[in-house]
């Protein structure tokens, strides 16, 4: 039975996110009193989609405000690409408008895929712990990208950047983790 639950939940997704792909593509290119429902539906599909995705992921991983996040960041961010049309360059409401839901897309994208790596490696804490964790990381992980991104789009990208941003972003979750308990120095004995 839950085997069933779980395809059915997948059905429903994908075709959620398909027709917000479609809607997506059709919104911008229809013109006229048609655009108008066509428009709706896609503002209603890009609010499905990720609510058909991420509230159950949220549900199993026992993260709080997960489905909301992934809700808003999701459905902005299709909403940014879709109805926003941007001029040569981007003022700062349109930067903001683009950057703050990529990011938090990309959050609540990769914390499922964090989650089952802090959940392998850190079996002795609690889910939601685990939760809480997968998700800084995941949200490091997605400003360390949408940063290379800004970067490489100014065309100021070089190895050096890149190696500055990884470290500073892995520094920074290592003492989190220290700080939390959960990455312990190893203790020796010495014998003489």
């Amino acid at each position: 039975m839950r085997g069933v639950h779980i395809a059915l939940l997948i059905g429903a997704a994908a075709n959620a996110w398909f027709g917000a792909l479609y809607f997506m593509s059709s919104a911008r290119t229809t013109a006229g009193s048609s655009a108008d429902w066509q428009r709706a539906a896609a503002v209603g599909l890009f609010v499905l989609a990720p609510a058909v995705t991420f509230i159950p992921l949220g549900r199993w991983m026992r993260a709080r405000l997960y489905g909301v996040e992934a809700v808003a960041g999701w459905a902005g961010l299709l909403s940014v690409l879709t109805f926003i049309e941007p001029g040569p360059s981007l003022a700062l409401g349109e930067f903001l408008a683009l950057t703050t839901p990529l990011t938090v897309a990309l959050g609540v994208t990769l914390t499922p895929i964090t989650f089952l790596f802090v959940r392998r490696r850190v079996t002795r804490l609690p889910r939601a712990l685990c939760a809480l964790i997968a998700r800084r990381q995941a949200y490091l992980a997605a400003l360390g990208t949408v940063a290379v991104l800004l970067l490489a789009s100014i065309g100021v990208l070089t190895i050096y950047n890149l190696a500055m941003i990884v470290t500073i972003l892995g520094l920074a979750e290592f003492l989190f983790l220290a700080r939390a308990g959960v990455v312990r120095p190893s203790r020796t004995n010495i014998t003489s």
